[in-house]
């Protein structure tokens, strides 16, 4: 799981954290329904029909829990083509996908009519961008997560060198990439993104399951900064 956290103003208290035991992402937003990521990953199943299978099973549960704690599911898909990522996310009830690679982004123009979008942009160790979004595309989707150049990994670019481009998304953009406690404040205080996704951060030994007090202390450090 990955977490979103929004940094424009004070967080709420945590009472809108829903845990999952799956791969997925967990997001806590501060001025809309916070947001429950699934990942549909190889890393489960070792085949696409199955991968398919597990996905939807799974996220019908956690989709339904999520929204008993007042979230919205967001399906995360990796280079899957549109008619993966609208089977899938249909199946499943959701109404965000989070487009990682080039041919989930490809499908942006089918998917913008039918769901909401956050679009990926990866940067290299030294902060420099691996691929781009037009101001059209940007302007079309909810949200731009600049993450480094693998997400899910753990490890985080150059923020010092990071120079954002225009971004003109409804809603703004994400920081994700090798975050945790001891480095957000100053990752956000330098970046000043409008809000920040960790995933490794805030997790167990086990790499799956969220660890409550890793995540306590990520919020008290993004509580105390102020922008």
């Amino acid at each position: 799981m990955a977490s979103s956290v929004f940094t424009n103003g004070k967080l709420p208290p945590l009472h809108s954290c829903v845990s999952v035991t799956h791969k997925g992402h967990l997001n806590l937003l501060t001025r809309s329904t916070p947001y429950l990521k699934m990942i549909r990953s190889s890393l489960e199943c070792p085949s696409t029909e199955r991968i398919t299978i597990y996905f939807i099973v799974h996220s019908k549960e956690i989709s339904k829990a999520a929204r008993g704690y007042g979230a919205e599911p967001v399906g995360v898909f990796v280079d899957d083509d549109v008619e993966a990522i609208l089977r899938a996310s249909d199946a499943s009830d959701l109404e965000f996908v989070q487009l990682h690679g080039d041919s989930s982004r490809a499908a942006l123009s089918t998917l913008l009519p039918q769901k909401r979008i956050i679009y990926v942009l990866h940067a290299n160790e030294n902060g420099n961008l691996l691929n781009h979004v037009s101001d059209e595309e940007s302007s079309s989707v909810d949200w731009v997560l600049v993450d480094s150049a693998k997400g899910g990994s753990g490890k985080g670019f150059d923020w010092k060198n990071f120079r954002l481009p225009s971004i003109k998304s409804k809603e703004g953009w994400l920081l994700a990439g090798g975050l945790h406690s001891d480095n957000v404040y100053e990752a956000v205080a330098t970046l000043k993104p409008d809000g920040v996704d960790v995933s490794s951060g805030i997790c167990a030994l086990n790499g799956i399951q969220k660890d409550p007090l890793r995540i306590s202390s990520f919020m008290s450090k993004v509580n105390s900064l102020s922008y």
